[in-house]
C-alpha cells in the first residue's frame, strides 16, 4: 500500500465466525486496547457471515476514522491518535470460529431415513417453482422461452429454484450439466463449461469449480443470465434487488413467491410456473394397508384429488377446513 492510501476490509466466509480487528493492537470497533476476550457490551468484534465489510475504526463516541497506511512513530497511526504510542502498528485479526457441536445442533439438519418399505399414502404436494417479477413486468416475462441473455433472474445457490431454471431456461440439461460455452465467474476467477460434468449444478450440490459463483452468462441470446445474490441476507436481499431493478426475476418455489406477494402487494406478481411438481408422503409400515387407504382417501378429499394447492390456500386460508366440514356433514347424515 501507499502511503496515505485509504482501506477496506471485505468478509466473505460461509462458516459462522467472530472477528477481532485491531489497528496497532486498539480495537477498531471500541477504539480501546486490545484484549482477546469476547466482549457483547461495547461488543469488541464483527460477526461472519453478516457484516460484510469494515472501512474504519472508532476513534470515540460515534466517531470513525477511516483505515489509511501511515509510517508509524510520527504520530498519524490509529493507535497514536488512541494510546500515544507507537509500539505495535499494523493490523491484528483474530478468528473465532463457531464451535462445532453448536454449529451442528443449528446449522446442520438431520439426514432422514425411510424406516418401512412403499407403500406410501401420498400426502399434500409442494407447488412448482416460478417467477417472481416486477408486476409491470408480468407479460414481458410471463414463460421461461420469454427470459434472454439481456435479462437477469436472482437465485439462491444451491436451492431447486437455481436447478430448475437452468434446465427450465436451457442452460443446463437434465442431469445439471451446463451448456458447452456457458461463462461462471466465480471469486476465483471466471471458468467458461465444456459441456462436462465437470460444471454440473444440481439442488443437490454443485461441481468444485462452481463453488461460490457469482454470475452466470449463457453462450447465447435465448437464455439469461444468472445472479446469485442473497449470501448475506437470504431472500431479502433478493427482493431488494428485485425491487430496485438490479435483477428482473427470482426464480425460486411458488410459496416464497406468492407470501412475497400477499405481502407487499400489487407491486410484484408470479409468472412462467413449471409444469414439475414434488410429492410428498407418509412412509408407513407396509402392513398397514388400511391406514393408507384413509390417508390417500381423506387428503385425496381435502385437495379435491391435488386441484387445492398453495395459489388456492392463499387466496382462501380456510379452504380445508370447509373441505373437512364438508366431509363429516356427509358422513353424518
Amino acid at each position: 500500500m501507499y502511503q496515505a492510501e485509504a482501506m477496506w476490509i471485505n468478509f466473505n466466509c460461509h462458516y459462522p465466525m467472530a472477528l477481532k480487528i485491531a489497528a496497532g493492537k486498539a480495537c477498531a470497533l471500541t477504539g480501546e486496547s486490545w484484549a482477546p476476550k469476547l466482549v457483547p457490551e461495547p461488543q469488541n468484534h464483527l460477526v461472519v457471515p453478516g457484516q460484510p465489510w469494515l472501512d474504519g475504526f472508532c476513534i470515540g463516541q460515534d466517531l470513525i476514522r477511516q483505515f489509511v497506511a501511515m509510517p508509524l512513530g510520527e504520530g498519524y497511526s490509529a493507535e497514536e491518535q488512541l494510546t500515544g504510542e507507537a509500539r505495535h502498528g499494523g493490523l491484528q485479526i483474530l478468528a473465532y470460529p463457531m464451535k462445532a457441536d453448536v454449529y451442528k445442533a443449528r446449522f446442520e439438519r438431520p439426514k432422514l431415513q425411510r424406516l418401512y418399505a412403499p407403500p406410501m399414502a401420498e400426502a399434500a404436494y409442494a407447488p412448482p417453482e416460478m417467477g417472481l417479477v416486477r408486476a409491470a413486468d408480468a407479460d414481458r416475462l410471463a414463460s421461461h422461452d420469454l427470459l434472454t441473455s439481456d435479462m437477469r433472474v436472482g437465485v439462491l445457490a444451491g436451492t431447486t429454484g437455481e436447478a430448475r431454471l437452468l434446465q427450465l431456461t436451457g442452460l443446463a440439461d437434465a442431469e445439471g450439466i451446463l451448456i458447452a460455452g456457458t461463462r461462471i465467474d466465480t471469486p476465483r476467477g471466471s471458468v467458461v463449461s465444456d459441456g462436462s460434468a465437470e460444471y454440473a449444478i444440481t439442488a443437490a450440490g454443485a461441481s468444485p469449480a462452481l463453488e461460490g459463483r457469482t454470475h452466470l452468462h449463457p453462450p447465447g441470446d435465448d437464455s439469461p443470465q444468472v445472479v446469485y445474490l442473497g449470501g448475506l441476507l437470504g431472500e431479502a436481499e433478493l427482493i431488494d434487488a428485485l425491487r430496485t431493478g438490479q435483477i428482473d426475476a427470482v426464480a425460486r418455489g411458488e410459496i416464497g413467491n406468492r407470501d412475497t406477494v400477499h405481502a407487499l402487494g400489487s407491486d410484484f406478481t408470479v409468472t412462467a410456473l413449471d409444469s414439475q411438481v414434488e410429492y410428498g408422503d407418509f412412509t408407513l409400515p407396509v402392513e398397514n394397508t388400511d391406514l393408507i387407504a384413509c390417508l390417500n382417501e381423506r387428503l385425496g378429499w381435502l385437495t379435491d384429488n391435488r386441484n387445492v394447492g398453495y395459489a388456492v390456500w392463499r387466496a382462501d386460508p380456510g379452504i380445508f377446513l370447509q373441505r373437512a366440514d364438508l366431509w363429516n356433514a356427509a358422513r353424518a347424515e
